[in-house]
């Protein structure tokens, strides 16, 4: 009985480990471009771009389906084998436009500014805009709760682990006294 409780608790710890670190790997989607201009992988809330209809390319996770909503607009794109995924919209006009992109319970969210030069009040000298960027792993989505989820079965599980072989030494004491 003490092996089948011992197996079905590393069969629990071992899931636990593999769903938190699958839900740490989610953190794919990324946007490269923008028309010529290469993002370097940073997430800003605001993107500027002096023509219409910049095409927008970037990472996801491979064969997964991208969304690109863009006020309400919403469009779908198919990431390929390796992650890219590329989309040319037709109807971006000088203006600020809300875009969306979600792929597997990611969202990067800014606002592109179309038809207009970076504001000399927001570059740095280094003509980088100010704003931090975000990082790869969105705000929230699956791979936060994935995570959470996994660290609560682990320790859940090692927590009713130890009290039930803790229970079983004290009764395998308690026999071995009485005799």
């Amino acid at each position: 009985m003490l092996m089948l409780k011992k197996a079905i608790f590393l069969l629990i710890l071992v899931s636990a480990i593999l769903l938190s670190s699958a839900s740490v790997r989610a953190g794919t989607l990324q946007l490269i471009n923008i028309g010529t201009v290469v993002t370097g992988g940073k997430m800003y809330t605001e993107w500027w771009y002096t023509d219409v209809n910049p095409r927008l390319a970037g990472q996801a996770s491979p064969d997964t389906e991208v969304t690109i909503k863009i006020g309400d607009s919403e469009n779908k794109v198919n990431a390929d084998g390796s992650g890219a995924w590329s989309f040319s919209p037709t109807t971006l006009d000088v203006g600020d436009h809300n875009v969306s992109i979600i792929s597997g319970g990611e969202t990067y969210a800014f606002v592109l500014h179309i038809g207009s030069d970076v504001p000399a009040n927001i570059l740095s000298p280094s003509t980088e805009p100010t704003q931090e960027s975000t990082g790869s792993v969105p705000e929230t989505g699956s791979n936060q709760i994935g995570y959470l989820f996994g660290i609560v079965i682990l320790t859940t599980s090692a927590y009713l682990y130890h009290i039930k072989s803790k229970k079983l030494l004290l009764k395998n004491f308690e026999k071995s006294a009485i005799r």
